[in-house]
């Protein structure tokens, strides 16, 4: 039988529909092909971080107490296991991070009382932010110190955020339970600052953003947390970034409008001098030297030689400390790519300064 003329335009009509649906059905296949796919090649990429035990570079703030203190807001959790930026973090039963090896492991069995206490004091520098406990200057400098046959104990109280107000109420509140020869407080750039909380870390924030930018900044941590994978994508995608608009980490210093914050950073420096005067402590404070140099030389020496004169005018005794700066490239001196901390390599190179100072 022959198909009426009239109706073979609806015929084509219908066989092109069915070619849409059947190419419709086989895109749909392929994209839930696609994205199982992807979904699978996730989990399976987060399986193996998790096995190679990789840590996001993030801050956990569990690992902060608020106290009630307006000179010291906040303090490390006492007995605290962790991660901070990647790195594993233990802290003592007063909340100092652990010096490892700590003392007593280097001289056990030998009976000895430490000829040295010395106190290390400072901001995420001297806590060692992105540093495992045994990368630390403070434990690096217990190994060396006892390689060259020094019976130094080594302690760290420093926090991440801290300034010297802080570091004085820290100081003070160590001072009152325990005992120290030496202390040497590492002055870092946020130092001058009249905050005494100066990221808000008192408060429940972990870094100083406004208000959108707190929120975007909890909801990206929460999911780098759960989601390893999410943090090392979105890390290579602003490495990538960083390499076509690359950051300078220039330092603008201008002493006569710092003078007042200078003025209130020494103030809290004389209050530790004066603590161990009481207690016939040896006090040293070492002027940091920061990546940033290298973006910016004449500008971080007009400020190293700002506060070391200032220093010196209050009769504090200082040195830069700057031999990171001087044997390493910018790459070496940073603990990543995009953190000016220092690198491991970097905080051994410190030790060994802060030992040549306390050791004179």
């Amino acid at each position: 039988m022959s198909i009426a003329p009239k109706s073979a335009p609806l015929l084509r009509l219908r066989s092109q529909e069915r070619k849409h649906r059947r190419s419709f059905r086989l895109l749909k296949m392929r994209v839930i092909v696609a994205t199982l796919s992807v979904l699978f090649a996730l989990a399976i990429s987060e399986i193996a971080l998790r096995a190679f035990n990789y840590r996001p570079g993030t801050m956990d703030a569990e690992m902060y107490v608020g106290n009630d203190n307006e000179q010291l807001p906040y303090k490390l959790r006492p007995n605290y296991h962790g991660y901070c930026a990647g790195e594993e973090v233990n802290t003592d039963g007063d909340g100092y991070r652990i010096v490892s090896p700590t003392y007593d492991e280097l001289f056990a069995n030998k009976n000895l009382t430490p000829a040295k206490e010395i106190l290390l004091l400072g901001d995420s520098g001297v806590f060692g932010f992105g540093l495992s406990d045994r990368e630390t200057i403070a434990s690096q400098l217990q190994e060396l110190s006892f390689s060259k046959g020094l019976n130094y104990r080594i302690r760290n109280i420093g926090v991440s955020g801290y300034t010297s107000w802080n570091e004085l109420a820290a100081a003070r509140e160590y001072l009152n339970r325990h005992s120290a020869t030496d202390i040497v407080v590492l002055y870092m750039p946020n130092d001058l600052t009249l905050e005494n909380d100066y990221f808000g870390i008192g408060k429940g924030k972990t870094a100083s953003f406004s208000r959108n930018e707190a929120a975007l900044h909890r909801i990206t941590g929460s999911l780098y947390s759960h989601l390893y994978i999410s943090y090392l994508v979105s890390d290579g995608i602003k490495r990538l970034a960083s390499r076509v608009n690359p950051v300078q980490e220039a330092l603008a210093f201008d002493e006569e409008r710092s003078q007042k914050t200078i003025d209130y950073s020494i103030q809290a420096l004389l209050g530790i001098r004066e603590l161990c005067e009481e207690k016939n402590i040896r006090f040293t404070v070492g002027i940091y030297r920061d990546v940033a140099y290298f973006a910016d030389p004449r500008g971080w020496l007009q400020y190293e030689e700002a506060i070391a004169r200032n220093l010196t005018r209050h009769g504090i005794k200082s040195l830069v400390v700057k031999s990171h700066i001087e044997s390493l490239t910018p790459e070496q001196v940073r603990v990543s790519w995009n953190d000016p901390h220092p690198s491991a390599k970097a905080a051994g190179l410190i030790a060994e300064e802060i030992l040549k100072a306390v050791w004179e």
